[in-house]
């Protein structure tokens, strides 16, 4: 069980960070650049708001989605909930992101930047892996996922790409 758990929660992880990093060149690059032409400098906006909104985006919009207990097995209605959330959370979490970043590169020294990235990477992933962990623990302790890896079913897999047995019958 705890295989399967490390296994699902670092796959969560990063396909939140590819998520929220392809979002986050978007957004946060369409932000900077505005940001960059007010203020006129351009790298530091730019870089800030982009790293900004990558973390507002991952902690506001993709960790309630992750972990939601619904949304982890599927379900008739896990699309309405993830909808909801990516409507209201996912500019709100870009926007503030990438104020924040910008606000941060611009007023603080590169050292002090490095420091202080340091410490929302650690922080940041920590506070992810914990409640991923955490959402993944309750959805098996439910539907015992011991079964499904037993099986060789992986969660994430569709069942028609499971193993399965072959039986010939001589009759």
């Amino acid at each position: 069980m705890i295989a399967l758990l490390f296994q699902q929660v670092l796959f969560d992880l990063i396909r939140g960070t590819i998520a929220a990093a392809a979002i986050a060149l978007v957004g946060g690059g369409l932000i900077g650049a505005i940001a960059g032409a007010i203020n006129r400098r351009w790298r530091r906006s730019l870089l800030g708001s982009v790293l900004g909104s990558f973390w507002g985006v991952l902690l506001l919009t993709l960790l309630p989605i992750g972990v939601i207990p619904g949304l982890i097995g599927g379900g008739p209605y896990a699309g309405v909930y993830v909808l909801v959330f990516a409507v209201i959370l996912l500019p709100l979490g870009l926007v503030v992101g990438a104020t924040l970043g910008i606000l941060a590169f611009l007023q603080c020294s590169p050292p002090q930047i490095r420091r202080w990235l340091r410490w929302v990477v650690v922080v940041g992933y920590s506070i992810l892996a914990i409640a991923l962990t955490i959402s993944w623990a309750r959805y098996c302790s439910r539907n015992s996922c011991e079964s499904l890896s037993a099986a060789g079913l992986r969660l994430g897999q569709p069942e028609w790409m499971a193993p399965t047995a072959i039986t010939v019958s001589l009759s």
